[in-house]
């Protein structure tokens, strides 16, 4: 899997660098980024309630008392901390190919761009590619509601298989970073 992620990132770009000098960009849109929330779920290891201790039935308060597996929120700190783009960061997206194209990144409000490249999969029109500096990555672009419910960005990375390598006891079910952008869906 990480020999495939070295290659896509050493071809990539300098097949889209060869196309570029050829091609012009027909299209450019930019995903600022105004937030990053990480989701975690852990798998059930508590049994379920019996008949002699029926459970909590309020739905106000589904886990009455409970305390929140310190595992989560750490697992939630890590991901929003190595986030490669942070609040205030953006994407650049220079559509040159009919999938794809240059791409710059701004890993936070005061930082330098990052060239790289990206890449729509054919059959997935909502999945994202991003190749730049040591990072490649696959997100999938969907949207929340922000208030007044309007849609915007949100870009989903899905970092389940990483996290479970690193806690490999904490019965990780997903992980995924989601960047939330203010670019209307």
């Amino acid at each position: 899997m990480k020999i495939l992620k070295y290659i896509t990132a050493l071809v990539l770009p300098a097949a889209l660098a060869a196309c570029g000098e050829k091609s012009e960009v027909f299209y450019t849109t930019s995903y600022p980024v105004i937030r990053i929330e990480a989701v975690v779920t852990l798998a059930e290891t508590a049994p379920a309630p019996t008949a002699e201790e029926p459970g909590n039935t309020d739905p106000e308060d589904p886990n009455p008392g409970e305390p929140e597996d310190p595992v989560i929120q750490q697992i939630r700190d890590k991901v929003t901390a190595e986030a490669p783009v942070q609040a205030g960061g953006s994407y650049k997206l220079y559509f040159s190919l009919h999938n794809g194209g240059r791409l710059q990144v701004w890993p936070s409000a005061d930082a330098d761009p990052v060239a790289g490249a990206f890449l729509k999969e054919p059959d997935k029109q909502d999945q994202l590619r991003f190749l730049y500096g040591d990072q490649a990555y696959t997100c999938t672009a969907t949207y929340y509601l922000e208030e007044g419910d309007i849609s915007r960005v949100v870009l989903v990375t899905d970092l389940t298989e990483q996290y479970r390598e690193l806690y490999p006891a904490a019965n990780i079910t997903q992980v995924a970073r989601r960047e939330y952008t203010s670019l209307p869906y």
